[in-house]
């Protein structure tokens, strides 16, 4: 039980510090370069020129969707395996008919939201 804790403390670490670590380096990076202000940084638009907030959620959606392929063929696999090695346990062939299921709703949401954006702007008048 204790080992099952300390792997799981362990591991929350390293996710925190993978996720954060860049995060930080990258500002005292900038206010390295020198700026003015009181230890202001300035960062540059990655989205580009005129870039607006649905630009960013269909570019977070599109990412997420790459994604999703892979990560939706690796767990229709698991189903399979599950599947396969259930051995007529019922409870096996359930839980590889929830991971069917739930992987097509996974993928099903991303493609609605990418459209959903799309049609949210253009209700709302953007571009």
């Amino acid at each position: 039980m204790f080992f099952i804790k300390k792997k799981a403390i362990f591991f929350i670490s390293a996710l925190y510090l993978s996720f954060c670590f860049p995060f930080f380096c990258f500002n005292s990076a900038l206010a390295a370069e020198g700026s003015s202000g009181a230890g202001g940084a300035s960062l540059p638009n990655f989205l580009g020129e005129g870039a607006t907030f649905p630009t960013l959620l269909e570019r977070i959606v599109d990412f997420l969707l790459t994604l999703a392929g892979p990560f939706a063929v690796i767990m229709v696999l698991w189903a399979a395996f599950l599947y396969i090695t259930s051995s007529g346990n019922a409870n096996r062939i359930s839980q590889a008919h929830k991971v069917i299921l739930w992987t097509v709703v996974g993928v099903g949401v991303l493609v609605l939201s990418k459209g959903l954006i799309s049609l949210i702007v253009d209700i709302l008048g953007g571009n």
